[in-house]
């Protein structure tokens, strides 16, 4: 079982949920959120502080027939008879459709009033300790909801808190614990995996060492041991979310912040967003809002990801294609969740390539234009979290955007040191740290930005050790005059 700082529950929440199991002789509690945020984990901890029995109810979530439903009310009626007799908690796990009001409800066959009806009447009826789990709680009916005496939402697990479970697992096995664990927890805590994937990827890697009988405590095995537990992960999250390990939105491993040319230098930006991070959220009396523009290629998007990474914040990022929707009202509705979402779950919004969310409202044409620029506006002003906006065309935006940005920072090409300094980091273990001979050449390649070393970087690896300095340089002098010519 985690211990209780591994959950993402407020301890003052925690105590409730105690004093009500502990001193009620019957109380109905909601526990909801996305799956795998540690729900079940939390009911076996909260069971073993009260000192209580667990007692779990298996209902048919597939067959929702009138004579199988029925079946599953017995069911339910029973075990909570038992758990009651015993002074104990019914647990009644994935219990979506019992509280779906709706085609997928289990009373659907009534329908809708009928079937809140019917759901209001056992929990009016089911009189115990009985602890409900369900994933979403958008179907449920208010009236449902109004007969829960308590309910906590379970949110996606942050990166920090991902860190620490992994720690944990990593510190508890009799075979992980040997390696560096501290460093494995924080790599791996940037790939988006709740406590039961962590939980499961130990587990079974553990159970794959010992198949091999090979000695954990030799430094030798520790590499070998290190690549199972990452085939066990990257096989989970393939199986659970269809994609693989590859951590996305990462800061590549040729990011260096030292060449980005700004006007504002980066590490006061980064004083005062830690700073503002240290105050608690609802201790802040307005949040921070950064304006990255600059021509394509000068690493916008990439420093916000290597803020966020310094600040140990995760990163939400949103395009104009999550936002945009060709439904009335819907654009102002997805804006305002994706502000919400940011402050709720205490993340750093990026919103790539904002004028496509933020143009003049001058040159609106349709009434959806300026309630979309409003929205985003209203926003802006309001929220309490870090948000990022980036652009390539700082004259499209509404006039008003400026003066709700704290930091406006412009992106520039790059200066002659920062030239060489991209040229050494991506060509140099090819052909050599760039030559004295070519600098007067460099200077009057311009403008070149990050992204241009690494389109060509992109174009000229496969070439491996064949590599000149000479055709390097023809390469970059090719992507200016791309740029030229468009």
């Amino acid at each position: 079982v985690l211990p209780q700082t591994l959950f993402q529950i407020p301890e003052k929440k925690i105590h409730v949920c105690l004093n009500l199991l502990r001193n009620k002789d019957y109380c109905h509690i909601l526990l909801y959120g996305e799956p795998g945020t540690g729900k079940t984990e939390f009911v076996r901890w909260l069971a073993d502080k009260s000192n209580l029995p667990l007692f779990w109810a298996k209902i048919d979530n597939d067959d929702y027939y009138r004579s199988r439903v029925s079946e599953d009310i017995e069911i339910l009626q029973v075990a909570n008879g038992i758990a009651k007799n015993s002074n104990g908690i019914l647990v009644v796990d994935e219990a979506d459709r019992f509280f779906n009001n709706g085609i997928s409800s289990w009373f659907s066959f009534l329908g809708n009033v009928k079937g809140k009806a019917k759901v209001n009447s056992l929990l009016d009826t089911l009189k115990g300790k009985i602890i409900w789990i369900i994933n979403y709680k958008q179907s449920a009916d208010a009236s449902n909801l109004r007969r829960i005496d308590y309910s906590l939402r379970f949110k996606a697990y942050t990166k920090q808190m991902r860190e620490k479970v992994w720690k944990y697992y990593l510190q508890e096995s009799n075979i992980f614990r040997y390696l560096p664990y501290s460093e494995i927890a924080q790599t791996l805590s940037e790939i988006k995996v709740n406590p039961s994937g962590i939980s499961n990827a130990v587990r079974n890697a553990e159970q794959l060492v010992q198949t091999k009988k090979i000695n954990p405590g030799l430094k030798k095995n520790q590499n070998f041991m290190q690549d199972i537990l990452m085939d066990v992960l990257e096989e989970y999250i393939h199986l659970v979310h269809g994609t693989s390990l590859r951590v996305k939105n990462m800061v590549p491993e040729e990011y260096d912040s030292k060449a980005l040319n700004t006007d504002v230098p980066l590490d006061r930006i980064e004083v005062f967003l830690k700073n503002f991070i240290m105050q608690k959220v609802s201790d802040r009396q307005f949040g921070v809002n950064l304006l990255f523009w600059g021509v394509p290629g000068t690493g916008k998007t990439q420093c916000a990801h290597y803020l966020a990474r310094k600040l140990d914040y995760e990163l939400v990022v949103k395009k104009a294609s999550d936002i945009l929707s060709p439904w009335v009202g819907a654009t102002e509705r997805l804006i305002n969740a994706a502000f919400a979402e940011a402050e709720r779950e205490e993340k750093i919004l990026l919103i790539d390539e904002v004028d496509s969310l933020l143009q003049s409202r001058n040159r609106a044409i349709r009434s959806w234009e300026i309630t979309q620029v409003n929205e985003m506006l209203t926003q802006l002003e309001n929220h309490r979290t870090i948000v990022i906006l980036t652009t390539n065309y700082l004259k499209l935006l509404d006039s008003a955007v400026l003066r709700r940005v704290q930091f406006k920072v412009h992106f520039q090409p790059l200066t002659l040191s920062q030239k060489i300094l991209l040229y050494n980091k991506y060509f140099a273990k090819f052909c050599g740290t760039f030559p004295e001979e070519k600098k007067a050449e460099l200077v009057f390649l311009s403008p070149l930005t990050a992204g241009d070393f690494k389109t060509v970087w992109l174009r000229l690896a496969s070439i491996g050790n064949l590599l000149t300095h000479d055709l390097i340089m023809q390469e970059l002098e090719r992507e200016i005059k791309y740029k030229e010519n468009y």
